[in-house]
């Protein structure tokens, strides 16, 4: 099966190897090496639906059609950290601007604006790759930056489009979908708290982290978020990151959403029914960029999608059509994988197997069901 995600999985970090201190370069965008010794497999969507009965309280799967009961729906009201999944919010925001006449897709966007909120080194390579393949020169649209934001994970994008939205606009729009989360921080004052200048070396250990969870949210919120405004003035990254045990108890810091949330907002788009039918379009022209590549199969003529990633944490929301005009929306996370799993599975795919095969397979979603119902984990 193609994998349809490969290029968007951010938000990343994990720059280097597996656990020790690594250096960051601006320009490094090779893959993490993973480390040895994986418990469990991970190639297939059998392997993926295991992995889920195995671990039911650190994963979240919803899987519905659109005005009918969900099939499955497994911690979907628990939040959780679902990376740079919760972009579909931004999006969600930015579509409802445009269709209300608030922002102009047009509009020219200085690079040097945009990349203010770059921090180089831990998104994988995802800011400058789409700076190269949009072709961007001293300027872009909006819209490109879009397009950056979804197709390419870019998170100086989505910060910059906070910047501009507003995080109450972004409430709103994740209210759309059901339960909004209690705020939405920005994704790099998250990560400079932890492993940048402003924390001051604070939290980037485990003990630190310890005493990073400990602080109460709205401190953890506040200070995130002065972090990222004094980057976007000072410039001054992360020298090191630290090793991937110290980032994926970050993860457990980073702002929660009920992937429930996510799957009502993914029907919305995929019905027409975000706001109005203008906002609907503008939101599925950005998430159906796989669709663009050509077709999944011969069985799904059409597919939103948006992942993401983080140290122990994968996420993936989904919504296809298939030939006959049936529309299936499905968002999973998991979270607390050892570091060896969650490297297998960015080189496998094996959970986007398993998305596509909730989608096109007849029976499958009751299997899941029964599998997941039977080591049903409190919520």
């Amino acid at each position: 099966m193609r994998r349809f995600l490969a290029a968007a999985l951010a938000t990343v970090l994990a720059t280097g190897c597996a656990a020790h201190q690594q250096t960051v370069h601006a320009a490094d965008t090779t893959a993490p090496a993973a480390p040895a010794g994986a418990t469990e497999d991970f190639g297939t969507a059998e392997d993926v639906l295991r992995h889920l009965t195995a671990h039911p309280g650190d994963a979240a799967l919803v899987t519905y059609r659109p005005g009918r009961p969900p099939e499955v729906a497994h911690r979907g009201g628990a939040p959780a950290p679902v990376a740079s999944a919760i972009k579909i919010v931004h999006l969600a925001a930015y579509a409802t601007a445009v269709a209300r006449g608030r922002l102009d897709p047009a509009e020219r966007v200085s690079l040097r604006a945009w990349e203010a909120y770059h921090i180089p080194g831990t998104d994988g390579g995802a800011h400058p790759r789409a700076v190269k393949e949009l072709g961007i020169g001293r300027t872009a649209t909006l819209d490109q930056l879009v397009t950056a934001m979804i197709e390419y994970s870019d998170n100086a994008a989505t910060d910059y489009l906070r910047h501009r939205l507003g995080e109450r606009a972004l409430l709103r729009a994740a209210a759309l979908g059901g339960r909004p989360p209690a705020a939405i921080p920005s994704l790099g004052g998250q990560m400079l708290l932890a492993f940048g200048p402003c924390g001051n070396g604070e939290f980037d250990s485990l003990d630190g982290i310890r005493r990073l969870a400990a602080l109460p949210a709205r401190e953890r919120r506040a200070r995130a978020e002065r972090c990222m405004r004094d980057y976007t003035v000072h410039r001054r990254p992360p020298a090191t990151l630290p090793g991937i045990d110290v980032q994926a108890a970050w993860t457990e810091t980073t702002e929660p959403i009920a992937p429930a949330t996510l799957a009502g907002l993914m029907g919305r788009v995929a019905t027409g029914r975000l706001v109005s039918a203008k906002a609907s379009a503008v939101a599925r022209r950005h998430l159906e960029w796989p669709t663009r590549r050509g077709p999944l199969n011969d069985r799904i003529v059409r597919m939103g999608a948006k992942g993401g990633s983080l140290p122990g944490v994968l996420a993936e929301a989904v919504y296809t059509v298939a030939a006959d005009g049936t529309v299936r929306v499905t968002v999973l996370s998991m979270r607390r994988m050892p570091p060896a799993l969650w490297f297998e599975a960015l080189r496998s795919y094996a959970h986007q197997q398993f998305v596509i095969k909730l989608s096109d397979t007849p029976g499958y979603p009751e299997r899941v069901r029964t599998a997941l119902t039977r080591r049903k984990a409190p919520s």
